[in-house]
């Protein structure tokens, strides 16, 4: 197959995956497909039927005049089976040394060895998934040494730079780095102290002109209405106390007025917002605390600290409300809208870390993709901690690798979608 032909399937397949994105709004990791344990795994290499089988459902490997039958035994300790086959027979013998080497994509080698149990040959030692490696065999007898070597791949699958590029793949090298405990709460976008202001007139009298109307942006200083007085027997003006935009106008003109509202002016420019905290929550959450502030609508989030904590409880919802700072404000944020929000209790290192977006289901396993140029492969990891962004590895990466970070769930689909049953 052309690489030209190579990268224009990724990208149609790219293309069709967030068609069904789209449709099903699933996530990326969230996903649980069921994959039966059977060792028919995707990988694009090897079809069934190009590959010759043994009597014992191996596969069968010829090298000078000996034939070799491998097989892995599925169990709670997969291992290594091996047939020898002479020109004379089978050889069974433990004075016939043999040898199994794999090799893996990032060049992590292991060497298995073999005792006789009378018909074949089992390895010493368990092998570890996911099951994907060149092999290379050996064995030394009547002082000859005779080796074979074969591919044996599952999880794998080729893919351009350009075609990786097109379909957005974006690959890194793992970092160490924090793993925060945080809270989940949430609240609502609030005026800031000094950022609110109720308006309302001076004398009492009836509403003259309004001259600003809800959302009408106003500066301080400037003319919002005017009044006749009851009092005066003339008329006064309103203004505005402070920069801001009318969020709420409460009477017609006409209306009599005295110490009721006129208008809410908020500045949008100081916004903060405030959360909600219930029985032992308020209690793990202190000033200068960071938060990760999200709209409720969606949309980007935006940085912010924990400034102020309402000093008494509520005697009813056993509830308190804490104000957070936030360091910008975007400009379609208003106030009462409503927010999640992640407050970082405190965070400690991580050894091994990845981003969430890199992590996927395959079989039964999580996984991330490890890749060495144009080769994507499945490798299993044991999670540990987790945040909103990350999420810690206790085993199954060492911390060197180049890992998929961003459209995993691309490889994992052309892994898939080769559907080859792959012969162990």
């Amino acid at each position: 197959m052309s690489k030209k032909t190579r990268s224009n399937q990724i990208i149609h397949l790219f293309g069709s995956l967030m068609m069904a994105v789209v449709m099903t709004a699933c996530s990326s990791h969230d996903e649980h497909a069921d994959h039966d344990h059977d060792h028919s795994h995707a990988h694009g290499h090897d079809h069934e039927e190009d590959v010759p089988k043994g009597p014992n459902g191996g596969r069968l490997i010829e090298a000078e005049g000996l034939t070799f039958e491998v097989k892995i035994e599925e169990s709670a300790t997969p291992r290594f089976r091996l047939w020898l086959t002479g020109r004379e027979g089978p050889i069974t013998q433990n004075n016939a040394q043999l040898s199994l080497v794999t090799e893996r994509l990032l060049g992590a080698r292991e060497q298995f060895l073999f005792v006789s149990d009378g018909s074949s040959w089992l390895a010493t030692t368990a092998v570890n998934e996911p099951h994907s490696f060149d092999v290379i065999l050996s064995t030394t007898l009547d002082g000859k040494t005779i080796s074979a070597r074969f591919e044996s791949y599952e999880g794998r699958t080729e893919i351009t730079a350009d075609a990786a590029q097109g379909a957005g793949i974006v690959s890194a090298l793992i970092e160490s780095g924090p793993i925060a405990e945080t809270l989940s709460v949430m609240g609502s976008v609030q005026p800031a102290v000094g950022a609110e202001a109720m308006v309302t007139a001076r004398f009492p009298g009836v509403i003259q002109a309004i001259h600003k109307q809800t959302g009408d942006r106003v500066l301080r200083g400037q003319v919002i209405a005017t009044v006749d007085s009851n009092l005066s027997l003339a008329s006064y003006t309103i203004t505005s106390p402070l920069n801001g935009v009318i969020v709420q106008r409460y009477v017609e003109v006409g209306a009599p007025v005295d110490s009721d509202p006129i208008y809410k002016i908020v500045d949008p420019s100081k916004l903060q917002v405030e959360l909600l905290l219930v029985g032992e929550e308020v209690r793990r959450v202190q000033v200068g605390q960071a938060v990760l502030v999200v709209p409720a609508a969606g949309g980007d989030s935006v940085d912010g600290k924990v400034v102020r904590i309402q000093p008494v409880v509520d005697r009813a919802t056993q509830g308190a409300s804490v104000y957070v700072a936030l360091s910008s404000m975007p400009t379609e944020w208003m106030s009462g809208s409503a927010v999640s929000a992640e407050i970082i209790l405190n965070d400690s290192p991580a050894q091994v870390r990845v981003p969430r977006a890199a992590l996927q289901t395959f079989r039964d396993w999580d996984v991330v993709f490890v890749r060495q140029g144009d080769i994507f492969e499945v490798q299993p990891v044991t999670l540990g901690r987790m945040d909103s962004r990350y999420a810690e590895i206790v085993s199954g990466l060492t911390g060197d690798e180049e890992i998929v970070i961003e459209q995993s769930y691309l490889i994992k689909a052309d892994i898939e979608k080769s559907g080859a049953v792959h012969d162990h």
